[in-house]
């Protein structure tokens, strides 16, 4: 009696099938949602992400390629080479802090250069990065291995300005210095926190409450913040709601896509408080 034949390598097949429409799809988002928000040709990008290989000229399928999912196919595909972004996260690192550097620089002349460098320190951070991250959409088109989403809101918040220095890395290459310069300029000038005559640091809305409440009732703020899960068929969203509170009284609630932005939300609803902010 002959033996049926095994069906492995027939599914194995389709695997394999089912891999090349998921990365059609994804190339085909990441060219569609994020390249035009960066600045690439649309005729170019459009050639190299649908049609290249992963060792076209663009470094966008590089910027957005998480090293656990390259380490996963890696193991199920030995011959192919897939690169990660941690190399254009080093390089977009130097980058950032040379665009960041010069614009505070032309932006702050009556600042010491201790003040420039704290200024530096607290413009370009995790929390700055993974804010633009966010802003501008990168998050839902990282390619990660599959259990590298469940790690927490630590490693979400680094993996994210990890994101988005890789992607300021991709642009350089790409683009080079001059609209790369102008592109991220754009995003982070929001984040400088100068006074109107450029000589020295504003508070966020949190060291603002902060110091309200320890001046006006020796007291400190505190912040209850909650996870909110909102999953769709395609993908799963955290948000958070925060609330701050001055010993029992709540001063005030926000929402955000990370902890920290609800928070900001937060303490700036409690500004709006017109007791506060007669105060």
């Amino acid at each position: 009696m002959k033996k049926s034949k095994p069906k492995r390598h027939k599914r194995k097949r389709t695997d394999s099938r089912a891999l090349q429409q998921r990365e059609k799809i994804w190339r085909d988002k990441l060219c569609k949602e994020i390249a035009p928000k960066l600045g690439y040709d649309h005729s170019v990008i459009t050639d190299e992400l649908l049609n290249d290989s992963d060792s076209g000229r663009s470094h966008l399928v590089e910027a957005f390629t998480h090293r656990t999912f390259a380490h996963e196919m890696r193991q199920s595909a030995p011959d192919r080479r897939i690169l990660d972004n941690q190399r254009l996260e080093f390089l977009g690192d130097s980058i950032l802090g040379y665009i960041a550097t010069i614009n505070i620089y032309r932006l702050a002349p009556q600042l010491s250069e201790g003040e420039l460098s704290a200024t530096r320190a607290t413009l370009i951070n995790r929390n700055t990065l993974g804010d633009i991250a966010i802003q501008e959409g990168f998050e839902f088109h990282l390619r990660l291995g599959r259990g590298e989403p469940n790690m927490g809101e630590a490693a979400r918040s680094a993996r994210l300005a990890d994101l988005t220095e890789a992607v300021i890395g991709a642009m350089y290459l790409d683009l080079g210095i001059e609209h790369t310069s102008r592109w991220l300029w754009t995003l982070l000038e929001p984040f400088l926190k100068l006074d109107d005559a450029g000589q020295g640091l504003k508070h966020d809305p949190k060291t603002e409450l902060q110091h309200w409440a320890h001046r006006m009732h020796k007291l400190t703020p505190t912040y209850e913040t909650k996870e909110n899960t909102i999953k769709t068929k395609r993908e799963t969203t955290l948000t958070f709601h925060s609330q701050v509170f001055l010993g029992d009284t709540l001063l005030g609630e926000g929402e955000g896509m990370t902890k920290r932005l609800a928070e900001r939300e937060a303490a700036k609803s409690a500004f709006k408080n017109k007791s506060l902010s007669d105060s």
